[in-house]
């Protein structure tokens, strides 16, 4: 048997690592106002992030940036984890109509900061907090 194939087929065989339940962002947060619920999970390769919710106000903001409606629309997108409780990704700021390069930081188990910047330089954060 070539010994390639052997390497390959007991990497497949072994378990894979599971992540303690506090090391993901995997679920359903609040962003910082209480305004928005997004439900995260896997999306092929990368981590997602889809409104589940939104206020009147968030519904507004979504309009004026020229989205039909909030709810449904795909807010995270291509999150890869990239070191201990950190993630970088892109995210759509509805009311501007752009989206942004981002980084999460888990904070603890119910809460992570959500980072991101226009051209580069313009930056601001929010601290979302866990669901369920």
């Amino acid at each position: 048997m070539n010994p390639m194939i052997s390497l390959v087929a007991l990497a497949a065989a072994a378990p894979s690592p599971a992540l303690p339940a506090d090391s993901t962002i995997l679920g359903t947060w609040w962003n910082s106002d209480g305004g928005v619920s997004v439900d995260v999970q896997p999306c092929g390769a990368f981590i997602c992030g889809t409104v589940t919710r939104a206020g009147p106000k968030a519904e507004k903001d979504a309009h004026n940036g020229g989205f039909k409606e909030m709810v449904g629309l795909r807010v995270m997108r291509d999150f890869q984890h990239v070191g201990a409780g950190r993630w970088k990704g892109t995210v759509l700021v509805p009311e501007r109509g752009v989206t942004v390069r981002s980084t999460i930081t888990r904070l603890d188990a119910g809460h992570m900061k959500v980072e991101g910047c226009i051209l580069g330089f313009l930056c601001s954060h929010e601290i979302w907090r866990r669901t369920r």
